[in-house]
Parts: structure tokens; sequence; C-alpha cells
């Protein structure tokens, strides 16, 4: 999944969806030497990335979340949309096209999902 969402990325796909600071924390995470992760040292580095500026972390537990959806019972999924509602020819081409690239590009990546 993570090379499916690097390769929409590199391809101008969804970056008015997510910010350069999201993308950098993603890859930070998904380093594969753990010893160069983000977070390896401390939960401090985590804090201290660019993608969570402006939070508070003393208070956050206390903050009032700014959504709180409404459920039925615990197995209601009515808070998402459905994936498929929401995706065009155009985005199944440029996804198919991104994924190619991807893997000609690093041949040896396996998709989990």
């Amino acid at each position: 999944m993570y090379f499916i969402i690097l390769a929409l990325y590199n391809e101008g796909y969804g970056e008015d969806c997510i910010s350069p600071e999201a993308v950098d924390l993603i890859n930070k995470f998904l380093t594969l030497d753990h010893t160069k992760r983000l977070g390896a040292n401390s939960t401090q580095e985590i804090k201290d990335h660019p993608f969570f500026k402006g939070i508070n972390w003393e208070t956050l537990r206390t903050q009032k979340a700014p959504i709180i959806p409404q459920q039925k019972d615990a197995t209601d999924t009515s808070n998402f949309s459905r994936m498929n509602d929401r995706i065009t020819d155009k985005d199944k081409e440029v996804f198919i096209s991104a994924l190619m690239k991807q893997m000609q590009q690093n041949p040896n990546m396996v998709i989990y999902t």
C-alpha cells in the first residue's frame, strides 16, 4: 500500500489531499531500517515532526474531539463513504499507470493489500 500511495503522490495525484509534511511523515515511519525510522530514538522525534506543528501534546488528552461520530451499534459503518462510489475511470487509469511505474522501479516490491 505504501508503494501505491507513493506512486500516486509522485505522479501529482492527490497533492491537494496530502501535504508534503504528511508524505515526509509516512516516508519516515516506513523506513525499512528500524534504527533510522522516525521515533527510533524517542517519541519526541515524532512529536517534533513538522506534520504535528501546532499540537499541544501536554493538553491533547483533555481536548474535546472536533468530530464525534454517532453510531447505531458496534458494527455501524455509515460514517465511512464507500470508496468505489468516488473512484472514476480516470482515477483507475492513473492508479494503474502509477502502480506499474512503481513496480518497474521497485521490482522486488510486494503488494499486501
